[in-house]
């Protein structure tokens, strides 16, 4: 019984062995095939991985070149510059009641401005006019009619580019077109810069700026201003910080340099809902000038003047009149 059930044991035993031992061979080699299987797909997805961040690497660094200033220059400008292409409108031939002179200014590049001129009689001061970045002068009649009933003259033009201006559109052409209206004035017009006002609306506020920093003239009218160009934009434009100062093909229009040592009075108004260039913008450049006078016109946004505000008439009246006071 003992042998017969050891036989039955052991040949049990060597049974059960060998298919355990040959159930252990597949399962090695069925686990083996598996890791083999795990390996290459976790090589195959790094290989891809690896591939695909340098294809992105390189889409990147493609769309970082294509953006820069340099080769998207005509891109920006477009977004900085928007002109009608129009000519002035035939129909006005005064505003406020006072009849309107058709001119045309000359500048040291050649191009020939259009510009509107409205004289009156014994005024004592004359508002030179540059215009935002939109549209064109035709369509700043509304800006116009808002000054003229506080007995004064006015001079407002097209930058070059702009309306029927000839030219080409640039940042150091409109400061350029700036100065040559106001030699305009006072050498062709004969006006005296001790009345000229200088009045820049957005963009034009740089403009404006630019001739009293370097011009004689009676004072200073900002409406919806910056302080630095470059840094509104690059607030605008993010990406723009990613590239150094030297690969800027523009000149950085500071209006907080420019009035840095202005002696004059200046009259800066904003709106409080301006969605263009925060009202942030204008309260900084009103600390950094010691003879400005800051007023907010409630509920406006980047145009403050249509339809005038009893805030807008109050502060023009003032101002004109010499009663401002600074901040």
């Amino acid at each position: 019984m003992r042998m017969d059930t050891g036989i039955a044991c052991g040949g049990i035993g060597r049974a059960g062995w060998m298919r355990m031992s040959t159930f252990g061979r597949i399962t090695a080699l069925s686990l083996d095939g598996s890791w083999m299987l795990h390996h290459n797909r976790l090589m195959k997805h790094r290989y891809l991985n690896q591939h695909n961040a340098l294809w992105l690497s390189i889409q990147m660094l493609v769309l970082w070149a294509l953006a820069s200033p340099p080769i998207a220059k005509p891109w920006y400008d477009s977004l900085l510059f928007k002109p009608w292409m129009t000519g002035g409108d035939p129909t006005i031939t005064s505003i406020a009641g006072v009849p309107k002179q058709n001119l045309t200014i000359t500048t040291k590049s050649g191009a020939r401005l259009n510009a509107w001129y409205f004289r009156v009689a014994e005024a004592k001061k004359t508002l030179l006019v540059s215009q935002g970045n939109g549209g064109a002068m035709a369509d700043r009649k509304l800006l116009i009619e808002s000054f003229l009933p506080y007995h004064v003259s006015l001079l407002e033009y097209d930058y070059a580019g702009y309306g029927t201006s000839t030219g080409k559109t640039s940042l150091d052409q409109i400061l350029q077109d700036g100065d040559s209206v106001y030699d305009y004035l006072v050498n062709d017009l004969k006006v005296d810069p001790k009345s000229i006002v200088v009045v820049g609306e957005s963009i034009g506020s740089g403009v404006a700026c630019h001739i009293a920093s370097h011009r004689g003239c009676n004072s200073v009218i900002l409406l919806s201003p910056f302080c630095s160009l470059m840094r509104l934009a690059k607030s605008k434009l993010p990406w723009l910080n990613l590239y150094p100062a030297s690969w800027f093909p523009y000149v950085d229009i500071d209006n907080r340099t420019a009035l840095k040592d202005f002696q004059n009075p200046v009259l800066i108004l904003y709106g409080p809902q301006d969605l263009t260039i925060p009202p942030s913008e204008a309260i900084e450049l009103s600390r950094l000038c010691h003879t400005c006078s800051l007023v907010e016109i409630p509920g406006r946004g980047h145009l403050l003047y249509y339809p005038p505000t009893s805030e807008y008439k109050s502060a023009l009246i003032t101002f004109l009149s010499g009663r401002q006071k600074c901040n």
